[in-house]
């Protein structure tokens, strides 16, 4: 099933290359629409689902049957372990509807997904993308950015392995999506304060000196000539 819906992904992939925005093809919109019911009725293993839902809410949204995979993710919010992973499907697909509210309802429905992910690793990288859902729909909501930011770097410095595998990648993305907002310095005493916070977590014994220097180097103000 995972397979299948890889495979048709990929056809909506190529249809979309030529046809950025637009509707798709009837044709190929039956497929999508057969192959995903396919899956939904035959993936019955609660693991498998995780991976082949999640898969085939995307692919949904990528054809731009948005309402479709809303339905689809919704309902599994019930049936999963693990619903925060849905969850960052459906703000997904709230941000790609563009409105004003559906900008707020992608904003909250990462911040439920932050909340409910489970994991320290896990909850860095859900954290991150919280984040990255307020500095792209709410970049003038400095206080809202830093409060999810600190909360998140927070969970990292109690961590004694934040700065390495999938937490220091979770942690360099949102360094990276941090520095992009402050590309003017505006936002300097943010970015310093939560440089502060994770100072805990550079300092680690566990870290080779490469890796602290790296780590120390995580959220610092902007250089300006």
């Amino acid at each position: 099933n995972a397979g299948r819906i890889w495979a048709l992904g990929g056809k909506v992939d190529l249809a979309r290359l030529d046809n950025k925005d637009g509707p798709l093809p009837k044709p190929l919109l039956a497929q999508v629409r057969e192959q995903v019911a396919r899956a939904d009725r035959d993936t019955t293993d609660i693991n498998e689902r995780q991976s082949v839902i999640t898969s085939a809410g995307g692919v949904l949204a990528d054809a731009g049957l948005l309402d479709e995979s809303d339905v689809l993710l919704s309902v599994e919010l019930e049936r999963s372990h693990s619903p925060y992973y849905y969850m960052l499907g459906l703000a997904s697909n709230a941000r790609k509807r563009g409105t004003p509210d559906s900008k707020v309802a992608a904003i909250e429905w990462a911040r439920q997904a932050y909340e409910t992910s489970k994991g320290p690793a896990t909850r860095l990288q859900w954290g991150g993308a919280y984040v990255n859902y307020l500095l792209e729909l709410a970049p003038a909501d400095a206080a809202r950015i830093e409060a999810a930011a600190a909360r998140v770097i927070g969970e990292a410095a109690e961590m004694p392995d934040a700065y390495s595998a999938r937490s220091r990648s979770s942690l360099e993305r949102l360094n990276e999506r941090l520095k992009k907002w402050n590309k003017d310095g505006t936002q300097d005493k943010v970015i310093a304060r939560l440089h502060d916070k994770m100072a805990p977590a550079c300092a680690a014994e566990a870290l080779d000196a490469a890796d602290r220097s790296a780590c120390a180097a995580l959220f610092t103000p902007a250089r300006r000539a």
